[in-house]
């Protein structure tokens, strides 16, 4: 699939009059207010500014600047270098052929080339040992290596913005699935005028922060009832309670991940990973579904 020019993308363009470079503007969150209006948060890092978009009913949007302190501007560590730094910091840590002072020279070593400081380590170790749990948590629903492979090479191009050819998301079919995160919540805050209506954020796990539209690759692997509503942001209208959709997700391989769920708390009146975190037990000890012959494969 080719990339589009998302909304997101367009408003970057605008925001870096603002200052700084289009690059280093990041969405930060994106939610309804009360009145139904789209507002986008974000953040430029760099230059220490924070700005909200809100989209009028007629498509127009105003910005209003939320902070500006470039001395106190936070020194984050890029989202997409902890992942790797996450996955050669993991790899280290399962080898057992080599002496604790080596693993430690190794790690050391990883840490200043990721640039990632001694909060950024202790954030990656965290990330490691969650990633454990939530491997241990959502079954593999796929064990040929092939299709595993075929989703592996999804997520590479999904990510480098390059075309995904519908042949290839044929063949990896449901393990595709295992390679998304998602956060959910509750309609507590205006997001939809449907009152049952729970929401989601859902990305590759390689980059929980991406901000392009992901239903093109996934929607045939989702329950009924779930719609994009904007880039990686979807809405669920069905039948099954807040707890049933997040262990069904669970059950076709979706990641509950946990900080994306702390993301997704931060806009809640109730947060509810206390209550969401239970359920890795549960799906540990069941079967995934068997989906109907097809069911894997992306609609026409």
């Amino acid at each position: 699939m080719a990339k589009k020019e998302t909304t997101s993308d367009q408003l970057k363009k605008v925001l870096a009059q603002y200052g700084g470079a289009e690059k280093d503007w990041k969405r930060t969150s994106k939610k309804k207010n009360a009145t139904g209006q789209w507002v986008r948060e974000f953040e430029n890092s760099q230059i220490g500014v924070k700005l909200e978009a809100t989209e009028t009913a007629e498509g127009a949007f105003t910005v209003v600047q939320q902070a500006f302190s470039k001395a106190a501007a936070p020194v984050k560590v890029d989202e997409r270098k902890k992942r790797m730094a996450a996955e050669a910091i993991r790899s280290i840590l399962a080898l057992d052929d080599i002496t604790e002072a080596k693993r430690k020279e190794a790690i050391e070593m990883l840490t200043k080339q990721f640039g990632l400081g001694e909060e950024g380590y202790k954030d990656v170790l965290k990330e490691v040992e969650e990633e454990k749990k939530q491997q241990l948590s959502t079954p593999p629903v796929e064990t040929d290596a092939a299709k595993n492979k075929a989703a592996d090479e999804i997520i590479e191009r999904i990510l480098e913005c390059e075309e995904v050819p519908e042949a290839k998301l044929k063949k990896a079919g449901k393990a595709l699935a295992n390679r998304f995160g998602f956060g959910i919540g509750t309609n507590d805050d205006g997001y939809s005028d449907d009152e049952n209506a729970f929401y989601l954020a859902i990305a590759p796990l390689e980059d929980t922060c991406y901000d392009q539209h992901v239903e093109s690759y996934i929607e045939h692997l989702l329950p009924e009832g779930m719609s994009e509503e904007c880039e990686a942001s979807f809405s669920y209208t069905g039948k099954m309670t807040l707890m049933e959709l997040a262990e069904d997700l669970m059950r076709r391989g979706f990641v509950l991940d946990r900080g994306m769920q702390e993301q997704m708390d931060g806009q809640q009146k109730k947060p509810l990973w206390p209550e969401l975190k239970e359920l890795f037990d549960k799906v540990r000890s069941i079967t995934p579904p068997t989906n109907k012959p097809g069911n894997d494969a992306p609609k026409p």
